[in-house]
């Protein structure tokens, strides 16, 4: 993300790891991958400062969460975290404006049967209702970034021209040109502008098999597929960036991520393939390195090679590769504040 130029991108959409509730790999660049909500803001706080910075003036960066139930083993208590206001604060912090939200409805007795907590289930209400508690629902959030949008969204020439959503809910109205008469841009708006989304299925989201490989990801990202869509068609134009958020190495591999139908994968590829282009261009001596395939071994002998041409380098350079004093006290200090010693 450090690679994209500032104010390069049109809108960003993700749904961050709920803190330390659960990973979704065991990878060191996961974000899901900690042991503390502290950990899990340390990473968010990088991520926020990066959006404040690639994100263009006056646009969007949703993000979908929820609120999350505490429990006594963990926390001593029986209750609900305010995750929620915790990310949108995070924003604020680094200057984005809070924008708007919609809940996304879920079904309480979906929720009951799948987590088996103890506020939604009915025996609660014969024993002791002063427990129970309503389900918990989605959020997507939207934060905006300060300052005049340079390019504006627009849905010319007569509003909404479809519907992001289950076909059999599609309004009925006739499309018309003109943008008073358009009653079906008009019925699309004010479901989209509800406070609630009700027609959202909770299980459209990556399918466990085209979202994880072998034993890598052990939950699925929550977020659904149509709400990527419907916010991309409320808050962007064809053709900008939208950036997925990809706090897991494998999830999200798949999503579309502007309206052209790439990827955050054909972004990245696009960037080196046009940095390469314009080092040769410019006379610059630039390599481009192309494995066959990407495994351990492939990468091991990629790293060795590197190594080894850093060690021939020096030694033509009449430099000592391995006079590095700062390692080896670094490792010192390591240990001493890993066994607490400050």
């Amino acid at each position: 993300m450090r690679g994209l130029p500032p104010n390069s991108v049109h809108m960003s959409i993700s749904s961050p790891p709920f803190g330390s509730l659960y990973s979704y790999t065991d990878a060191l660049q996961d974000m899901s991958n900690v042991r503390t909500d502290t950990e899990f803001f340390a990473g968010m706080e990088f991520m926020v400062a990066e959006l404040e910075r690639v994100v263009m003036p006056g646009r969007i960066v949703a993000f979908h969460c929820m609120n999350l139930p505490s429990t006594i083993e963990r926390d001593g208590f029986i209750g609900i975290r305010d995750f929620r206001g915790d990310l949108i604060r995070l924003y604020q912090k680094y200057g984005f404006i809070y924008h708007s939200e919609v809940v996304i409805w879920k079904d309480p007795l979906i929720a009951a049967t799948r987590t088996h907590a103890i506020g939604l289930a009915h025996k609660q209400i014969v024993q002791d209702s002063s427990i129970c508690r309503t389900g918990i629902p989605d959020y997507l959030i939207a934060m905006r970034k300060p300052g005049k949008n340079p390019e504006p969204v627009t849905h010319q020439p007569s509003g909404f021209d479809r519907y992001v959503g289950d076909p059999k809910n599609e309004p009925k109205r006739e499309k018309k040109k003109d943008p008073g008469k358009n009653k079906y841009s008009h019925e699309v708006w004010q479901r989209y502008a509800s406070p609630v989304w009700f027609d959202i299925d909770p299980s459209d989201t990556l399918q466990r098999e085209s979202a994880r490989e072998d034993d890598d990801s052990r939950h699925i990202c929550p977020l659904q597929l149509t709400v990527i869509r419907r916010a991309i068609e409320l808050w962007s134009n064809p053709g900008d960036v939208v950036f997925w958020n990809n706090w897991s190495p494998r999830l999200g591999a798949n999503i579309k991520f502007d309206s052209a139908g790439k990827t955050i994968g054909d972004l990245v590829a696009a960037q080196g393939r046009a940095t390469t282009e314009t080092l040769a261009k410019n006379g610059c001596p630039v390599r481009t390195i192309h494995i066959d395939e990407l495994d351990e071994a492939s990468l091991g002998e990629l790293l060795m090679h590197f190594m080894l041409e850093t060690i021939i380098a020096a030694h033509l350079l009449g430099v000592d590769p391995f006079d590095q004093p700062a390692v080896e006290e670094g490792k010192v200090l390591a240990k001493k504040h890993l066994i607490g010693g400050g």
